[in-house]
């Protein structure tokens, strides 16, 4: 028997994988070819036939083993020459290279498929599967291969490999929860990079975040400020690995995909033509601050200056005769809005939570935010660490509503202010015995300094910073 022995579909041999050991895939694409009639497809036809059949039967293989940069480009070379010439025998000249052919639609070409960057993608997803999965064959594939340093896979091209593990690196990102799977030398929990790449000389390794965190004389803590671990607080829930690219932060081969390619939006295209923006005539409506039934109600928002940039966030508790309980006003450094609403809703029931106050509404300005709330699905891994945390607290709440921008001033303001100043304010307005509903007794002297004792901020004990809403006309569209 010649050749390589063929298993699953896929050709094994020791040694250098070979062109001639696909021909099974050639003679395929020549027959799929052989059966299209260009005469009757249009050029719009063909991209359609080019991304869905021929793009597509390299895939398996591309999963499986890798493909030789001969195989890519006989694919190439007859998709190239089935959208000009067509399969009538008559040549035509290929009046655009197929490289530019193959970048989006938004910055000139077609959008067809490139099948190096689609054996990339599906090498990236190996990686991080072994690296970072929870099935039965990673935990195989971890152990198989641990002895490779880099981790290298037989059979498959040590430059994709590589390629393929600095991707995984630079996009993958820990959400520590308890902190005993996220390796705190090797592992990106914080910052834009590992400490590992840091450190100089051999880094120590086997050192999880649990274990920094709960021993304030490690070791390991002296490669990090300080203010590190005044930020990080540990929870009950098992560490997530996130993939960066991906909003939800789940794995995908099309964020993957995308990572290969610098894509323009639609809309610096159009700008780039010259086209403008017209907006549609504004309307006068009527808006007010909706007091709660029954209890307290929160009122947050988050502000950036830049987006990213310079972001903080606010909130107040009042109740239903308008007079504030507590508000808070926390600085966040840079970051862009989603991060300071989401911060901004995780500080205001962490601070209800505390003081003992019942809620029985929440009002933000931010739709995203409200409607992932309500949906139970994070709109972005960047928040997922206050997201959950919220979701946690947010169990005894009766309504999570979406409100306009102008009735929720006071929660802006306080915003603002942490961003002017830079400062984490908690302003509180407790008399000396208050009864809650809740059947507590506070006073203000105690209150204070429990909350300052334990969020480590600065009390304001007057409320001159806030004012009340009301009926405000604006515009929208």
């Amino acid at each position: 028997m010649t050749g390589p022995l063929v298993y699953l579909g896929v050709p094994l041999h020791s040694g250098k994988v070979l062109t001639s050991d696909y021909k099974m895939l050639i003679d395929r694409i020549n027959s799929t070819l052989s059966g299209w009639k260009a005469k009757l497809i249009s050029q719009a036809g063909r991209i359609i036939l080019i991304n869905s059949v021929l793009a597509s039967l390299p895939i398996y293989l591309a999963v499986a083993s890798y493909l030789p940069k001969g195989i890519i480009n006989y694919v190439e070379k007859c998709s190239a020459a089935f959208f000009w010439n067509g399969n009538d025998g008559s040549r035509r000249r290929h009046w655009v290279a197929w490289n530019k052919m193959q970048c989006p639609k938004v910055e000139g070409g077609l959008g067809i498929r490139n099948i190096n960057h689609v054996q990339t993608s599906l090498a990236v997803k190996q990686i991080s599967t072994i690296l970072h999965g929870t099935s039965l064959w990673a935990s195989y594939a971890r152990k198989r291969f641990a002895g490779f340093s880099p981790l290298l896979i037989p059979g498959i091209s040590n430059h994709l490999m590589l390629h393929a593990i600095v991707l995984v690196k630079a996009n993958s990102r820990w959400i520590p929860g308890k902190g005993d799977k996220v390796d705190f030398i090797h592992d990106y929990w914080y910052g834009d990079q590992s400490i590992a790449e840091t450190v100089l000389g051999p880094p120590p390794a086997g050192i999880t975040l649990q274990a920094v965190v709960k021993d304030p004389y490690h070791p390991a803590r002296s490669l990090v400020p300080p203010q590190v671990f005044l930020d990080l607080s540990l929870t009950q829930d098992e560490d997530k690995c996130i993939w960066k690219p991906s909003s939800s932060g789940e794995f995908t081969t099309k964020s993957t995909y995308d990572l290969t390619e610098t894509a323009w939006s639609a809309s610096q295209v159009l700008l780039s033509y010259g086209f403008t923006y017209q907006t549609l005539a504004n309307q006068t409506k009527l808006v007010r601050w909706i007091p709660p039934v029954v209890d307290f109600c929160l009122n947050v928002d988050g502000a950036s200056k830049g987006n990213p940039g310079l972001c903080g966030g606010g909130g107040c508790i009042r109740d239903k005769h308008d007079n504030v309980l507590l508000a808070f006003s926390n600085y966040y450094g840079v970051g862009n809005s989603l991060i300071a609403e989401a911060r901004a809703l995780c500080d205001g029931l962490r601070l209800a939570h505390f003081v003992g106050v019942r809620l029985s509404a929440i009002y933000s300005d931010s739709s995203t935010l409200v409607h992932s709330m309500q949906q139970g699905k994070c709109p972005s891994w960047l928040i997922h660490r206050w997201w959950r945390s919220s979701r946690n607290l947010l169990g005894n709440v009766s309504s999570f509503v979406h409100v306009f921008q102008e009735t929720n001033q006071v929660a802006d303001r306080l915003a603002n202010h942490a961003i002017y100043f830079m400062c984490n304010e908690v302003i509180m307005k407790f008399k000396k015995k208050n009864k809650s509903r809740m059947g507590m007794r506070l006073s203000e002297e105690r209150s204070s300094h429990r909350v300052s004792k334990i969020l480590g901020i600065v009390i304001m004990p007057k409320l001159e910073l806030l004012c009340k809403d009301t009926y405000i006309p604006f515009n929208r569209p």
